[in-house]
């Protein structure tokens, strides 16, 4: 996904999912589910390609702040896009260690900046 393609909103529900075909025994047909949004907040559908990407880890990738770690590109770059086992697949990738350090870095620290130097202000001054 390239950075300037990185939505501010990751949920676009008003979309009909297009479907495709998994073949064990028979053929099933599979789509991406709008109900993903609400278990896995981080999830965002590209409809374009009919894929599903991590928007906190390519936020984090957007950013340069996963630089020596184990990216997770088919969350970040190729897109996710095994519907069939596809609840299992966000449950490896939220436990991985790319989307926890990504996680960190996006949304836990920059929030816990925000809370110190509004308690503490004189502390966050820049001394030169």
């Amino acid at each position: 996904m390239a950075s300037s393609d990185l939505p501010d909103n990751p949920h676009p529900r008003s979309f009909t999912f297009p479907k495709r075909s998994f073949e064990k025994k028979a053929t099933v047909m599979r789509s991406f589910r709008a109900s993903w949004f609400d278990k896995w907040t981080w999830i965002h559908y590209s409809e374009c390609i009919d894929a599903a990407f991590c928007h906190v880890c390519a936020k984090a990738e957007q950013q340069e702040k996963l630089q020596g770690f184990k990216k997770d590109l088919a969350f970040i770059r190729n897109g996710f896009s095994n519907w069939e086992d596809a609840t299992e697949g966000f449950c490896c990738h939220e436990k991985s260690r790319c989307h926890q350090d990504a996680v960190q870095m996006i949304i836990v620290l920059p929030t816990l900046y925000v809370t110190l130097a509004n308690r503490y202000p004189w502390r966050m001054l820049k001394v030169k």
